[in-house]
């Protein structure tokens, strides 16, 4: 019995010792410090930081589309920011990072763009005969940025909003506004009428459907254009040693909402992201 417990207990160890030989093989080959060992862990593991670890070394911040908020990354979580705060041996102001977000995002220097929107597309929302509907353009006209004039729910902060508006004709009628166009952060896209021209919508707005002719013609489009300003990398102003700067970061989108900048990594002004 006793030899048997003896050979039962070297097989449950043969494993342990396994993984610690090629354990320390890995460590070996990778040069890797014992001490550095926990350090690259925390990289790696989320949540494996102690609860006393600073922001040193950590230069992660990010927009919040929708609340037009900024916060910072703590090695924890996301901290909204008081004002100011120093990431190594920057120091951000909150409301100068608010400026040069929504300046870059919301796009005082946009192009404008059009989208051609046959007659067949709008027949489903046109009260009489489509033929006799103009050909429109949906002109994708701005980001929405205040929304205080909105029909409820219509828009919010961060939609793209578009315009549907005749294309030809030199007479009193020319420009005529069709109807209004949203598209939110989740592709969402939704109409409403002006002056009741078309018919088969909600008194503030209707939904409308990923099948729909209208959906295909304009969503790619709207999406395309809101995103393609990050393409390019956004101009930060910070201080850096007491001394007033800036430099140029990519902005990557997450979760559809917010732009998540990387401070220790620039880029020249030229950079494509």
């Amino acid at each position: 019995m006793n030899k048997k417990a003896q050979e039962d207990s070297r097989t449950s160890i043969f494993p342990i010792l396994l993984v610690v030989f090629l354990l320390a093989v890995l460590i070996i080959f990778l040069g890797i410090k014992g001490s550095d060992i926990l350090d690259r862990l925390k990289n790696f593991i989320p949540g494996f930081r102690p609860q006393n670890a600073t922001t040193e070394s950590i230069e992660i911040i990010r927009y919040d589309i929708e609340n037009n908020n900024m916060q910072y990354y703590d090695g924890l979580s996301w901290l909204d920011f008081q004002n100011e705060i120093s990431l190594e041996n920057k120091k951000l102001n909150h409301n100068s990072l608010i400026a040069d977000f929504s300046d870059n995002y919301y796009g005082k220097t946009r192009q404008k763009e059009r989208v051609s929107i046959s007659q067949e597309t709008l027949k489903e929302f046109y009260k009489n005969n489509y033929n006799s509907l103009p050909v429109l353009d949906a002109y994708i006209f701005n980001m929405v940025q205040y929304t205080s004039d909105s029909p409820k729910d219509f828009s919010k902060r961060g939609d793209v909003y578009a315009i549907l508006i005749s294309k030809i004709g030199f007479g009193k009628d020319d420009n005529k506004i069709y109807g209004e166009l949203t598209l939110n952060a989740n592709n969402e896209l939704k109409i409403r009428t002006i002056n009741n021209d078309l018919s088969s919508l909600m008194l503030y707005f209707s939904r409308i459907q990923q099948t729909s002719e209208l959906y295909k013609a304009t969503v790619p489009k709207m999406a395309e254009w809101r995103d393609s300003v990050l393409k390019k990398p956004i101009k930060i102003n910070y201080k850096e040693n007491e001394q007033s700067t800036s430099n140029y970061f990519c902005a990557e989108k997450k979760d559809n909402k917010f732009l998540v900048v990387y401070l220790d990594k620039p880029k020249s002004q030229t950079s494509t992201c």
